[in-house]
C-alpha cells in the first residue's frame, strides 16, 4: 500500500481535490474532502473557521502557489537547506507574467503530482536520520503522547502558514501515532505520515484569503493573510517564525510593525531569490535560452549554449542584489557578464572558461539591458535584427501601453525596395502609411536606435548588404519625447522620462500584490515612480510596497475567477 493511499483512507478530507477552480468557501474537512459554505471565516490570529462570519463573498481567493513558490515551501517546511529535486510537475500556466495571481489551476494530473511529491518528500525524510533530526525538536519528550503533538505541531504551523487548529493538531497527531500500525518504525514512520498529509493539505497548496470585514468596496485581510502574502512577495515562500508570532499576536496589522517585517524580510539573504524572480519573469530573460542563428554567418554563436540566460541572470543579479540599485543602473550599466563563448561578441578576447565574468563595455556603444546579446538576439532573426519586433517587445513589456499592441500590418501589394531595413520599414509602416498611428513615433524608433546591433547582438556600421545604418531618430511614448543618435542616447533619454518607471512599478506591484493594478495603487505608483527616477533600489521598492496599507485589503477584482 502506497502512503497516499493510506492517506486517503484514513484521511480523505485532509488531501487536496482536483477542481479547475478552486473551493470558494470551505466548511469542514470530511469523508466528502472540502464541503462549501457560503459564510466561514477565519478568525483573526487563529486561522479557525467561524461560520458566523459575513466577509464578502467578493473577497475570497484561493491562489494556487505558483511551483516556484511550492518548491520554496517544501524547502522551507522541512528544513532542507536547498530546494528539493527531483520533484516532477505539471508546468505553470503562462497566461500570468509571474505565475501566482490565483489564476493557477489544481487539475488531475498536478493533483497525482502533488500526492506522488509528497510521498517522496515523507519517504525521503524518514529515510534520512540527519534530516529527521531536524524536524524533532529538541525539547520533544522521548516517548509518550507528548512527544507526537511536539513534533507534529511546529510542521503544521509551517505547513499552514498560521497556528493548527485543536482539532486539526488532534487529528494529524492521532495519525502520527497511527502510522507504526501500518509501517514498523513510530517516530520515522509518523513523520513521514504526517509530511506526506500536510503537502497534499489545501492550506500548503492554495493561499487561502477570506478577510475579515468587508469596508467599502473591499475588505480587510487577516494578520495570517497579511504575513502569507508578506512572506511570499519578498521570499516566494511562507512566513518565519518571527513573522508568524507577530501575526498570530495581530500586531501585524499595526503599521509599524508591518514596515519593519517589510524591511527585515527584505534585507535577509531569502531576499535575493524574489528580486531575481522578479526580473527574470518580468525581463523575459526565461527565453535567452536555446536561441537558435545561422552560423554559418555567425560561427561566434556555435557553442554559445545558455550564455545569453546565465549572462542577464547574473546581470539583474548583480545589480538588485549585490549593488542594491534599481532601474536606472538595469538600463544604462556599461558593464555585463561573459564567458569565453559569449565575450568574443561583446569585441572582449580576454574571457575563459565557461563561468559568467563581470566584464566592462564601450560605454559609446552600450548601455544596460536592451543592449545585452539576450535582448538583441531573442528580438532578431536567424540571420538579422528584427526593428519592429525590438522596438514592439520594447514598448510592450517596459513602457505599459494602455491599449495592447497590434502585429505589424502586412502590405496587401509587392514589397517596396529599400537599401536598408529602416527604408523598408519605413515603407510598410511609417509615415503616410496605415501603420502610421503607431509605429512613426512609437514602434519604429525604438528598433531604429538598436539597429546598430546584428542578429547576435553585436556592434555593427553597416547591414549585412552593406549599407550604412542611420541609428537616429525621434521617439515620443506618452508625455515624453526622446530624440537620440544612437542605442545609448535613446536609453539614457528613455530612463529620464516617468514612463519606464510608472511601468516598473506596476509590475512590482503585480508580481509583490499578485493581481492586477487598480485605481487604489495610483498615489503610490506615482510617488514611486519619482523615486524610481531619482535611482531608489528595487529593494526599496519592495519594500515600500510590502509595507503599504494596500497589501493588507482585497478588492472585487482581484476574487479568483
Amino acid at each position: 500500500m502506497t502512503l497516499h493511499i493510506a492517506i486517503t483512507l484514513i484521511l480523505s478530507g485532509m488531501v487536496a481535490t482536483a477542481c479547475s477552480n478552486p473551493p470558494l468557501r470551505t466548511k469542514n474537512l470530511g469523508k466528502e474532502g472540502f464541503i462549501l459554505d457560503p459564510n466561514p471565516n477565519p478568525v483573526p490570529g487563529e486561522g479557525d473557521l467561524n461560520p458566523n462570519s459575513t466577509a464578502a463573498l467578493f473577497a475570497t481567493a484561493f491562489p494556487r502557489l505558483s511551483h516556484t513558490q511550492y518548491l520554496n515551501s517544501v524547502r522551507d517546511l522541512l528544513l532542507l537547506k536547498a530546494v528539493p529535486t527531483g520533484i516532477i510537475l505539471l508546468p505553470d500556466p503562462q497566461g500570468s507574467v509571474f505565475q501566482n495571481d490565483g489564476k493557477n489551476e489544481v487539475t488531475s494530473d498536478l493533483r497525482f503530482n502533488y500526492e506522488e511529491a509528497a510521498d517522496q518528500m515523507g519517504a525521503k525524510i524518514a529515510g534520512d536520520a540527519a534530516l529527521m533530526k531536524l524536524l524533532i525538536p529538541a525539547t520533544a519528550p522521548a516517548s509518550g503522547p507528548a512527544r507526537a503533538q511536539a513534533i507534529v505541531e511546529p510542521l503544521a504551523r509551517r505547513a499552514y502558514r498560521r497556528a493548527p487548529t485543536t482539532a486539526e493538531l488532534s487529528v494529524l497527531v492521532n495519525f502520527f501515532n497511527s502510522a507504526p500500525k501500518i509501517y514498523a518504525d513510530a517516530t520515522a514512520n509518523g513523520i513521514q505520515a504526517v509530511i506526506s498529509t500536510l503537502m497534499q493539505s489545501p492550506y500548503f497548496i492554495y493561499r487561502i484569503e477570506l478577510g475579515t470585514v468587508q469596508e467599502g468596496d473591499f475588505a480587510r485581510l487577516s494578520a495570517i493573510e497579511v504575513a502569507s502574502r508578506l512572506s511570499y512577495g519578498a521570499w516566494n515562500s511562507g512566513p518565519d517564525d518571527e513573522l508568524l508570532a507577530a501575526a498570530i499576536s495581530g500586531s501585524l496589522l499595526k503599521p509599524d510593525v508591518l514596515k519593519a517585517q517589510a524591511t527585515r524580510l527584505l534585507k535577509d539573504p531569502r531576499a535575493a531569490d524574489s528580486l531575481d524572480y522578479f526580473h527574470i519573469k518580468g525581463f523575459g530573460v526565461e527565453d535567452y535560452r536555446n536561441i537558435a542563428k545561422n552560423t554559418k554567418l555567425i560561427p561566434d554563436w556555435a557553442n554559445i549554449g545558455d550564455a545569453p540566460y546565465n549572462e542577464a541572470k547574473a546581470f539583474v543579479h548583480d545589480v538588485a542584489v549585490v549593488q542594491g540599485k534599481g532601474l536606472t543602473e538595469l538600463m544604462t550599466a556599461p558593464y555585463t557578464f561573459a564567458n569565453a563563448a559569449s565575450a568574443p561578441l561583446y569585441g572582449a578576447k580576454s574571457v575563459t572558461g565557461t563561468g559568467m565574468t563581470k566584464i566592462t563595455l564601450d560605454p559609446t556603444q552600450r548601455a544596460g539591458f536592451f543592449t545585452q546579446i539576450g535582448y538583441l538576439s531573442k528580438n532578431a532573426s536567424l540571420s538579422d535584427s528584427l526593428l519592429i519586433r525590438r522596438g514592439a517587445h520594447l514598448v510592450e513589456k517596459f513602457l505599459c501601453p494602455e491599449v495592447l499592441l497590434a502585429p505589424p500590418p502586412v502590405p496587401s501589394g509587392p514589397e517596396k525596395e529599400g537599401k536598408t531595413q529602416r527604408e523598408r520599414t519605413n515603407a510598410k509602416t511609417g509615415p503616410g502609411t496605415c501603420g502610421n498611428a503607431c509605429h512613426t513615433n512609437m514602434l519604429n524608433p525604438p528598433g531604429f536606435a538598436l539597429e546598430s546591433f546584428d542578429a547576435a547582438g553585436r556592434w555593427r556600421t553597416t547591414e549585412l548588404n552593406g549599407a550604412p545604418i542611420d541609428p537616429t531618430g525621434s521617439f515620443s511614448f506618452g508625455k515624453s519625447t526622446v530624440e537620440f543618435t544612437g542605442a545609448v542616447e535613446f536609453i539614457k533619454g528613455l530612463v529620464k522620462h516617468p514612463e519606464i518607471h510608472r511601468c516598473y512599478v506596476k509590475h512590482a506591484i503585480e508580481y509583490l500584490y499578485a493581481r492586477k493594478v487598480t485605481g487604489s495603487d495610483a498615489s503610490i505608483i506615482e510617488d514611486l515612480t519619482t523615486k524610481s527616477m531619482s535611482g531608489m533600489a528595487t529593494r526599496d521598492i519592495f519594500t515600500a510596497l510590502l509595507s503599504d496599507p494596500n497589501l493588507v485589503t482585497r478588492r472585487p477584482n482581484q476574487e479568483t475567477p
